[in-house]
């Protein structure tokens, strides 16, 4: 398994090969700096954050404490997430400017893309999408 700088540097996955993630999961810590990041760069309110890991409320802002217990499913898809939002900060160069087209209709992916990111496939589409965007595709 490749370890990458930016999982060194900053604790976030920059990818989400299934190696990696696999390995993320099993050392997985610190859900609230992954909840935090995940607020400060997307726009996101608690409600949203619970709908993106589908848990209730009550339970998202539990994982916020750090001894919190998550569930593999829920590490996955935190995961997931902090990497597709690493990647849309990557394409946009802020974060105001990616959690309004996360807020946005988007003809391409025929909903909003934050409506999308309670699923992985929903998140993998965001993150083509995304992708697109690199090499010119329209938003």
């Amino acid at each position: 398994m490749k370890v990458e700088e930016p999982i060194i540097a900053y604790g976030m996955p920059a990818s989400v090969r299934p190696t990696v993630l696999l390995g993320l999961i099993g050392k997985f810590q610190f859900p609230s700096n992954y909840l935090q990041f995940l607020k400060d760069n997307t726009g996101a309110t608690d409600e949203t954050l619970a709908y993106c890991l589908n848990v209730n409320v009550k339970t998202y802002r539990g994982y916020r404490r750090e001894d919190a217990n998550l569930r593999p499913d829920i590490k996955e898809q935190l995961i997931i997430l902090v990497a597709m939002v690493r990647h849309g900060l990557d394409v946009f160069g802020s974060p105001r400017s990616l959690s309004k087209w996360l807020h946005a209709d988007n003809f391409m992916l025929g909903s909003k893309p934050m409506n999308l990111l309670n699923t992985n496939s929903g998140v993998r589409l965001v993150d083509d999408r995304l992708t697109g965007m690199e090499y010119g595709d329209n938003a």
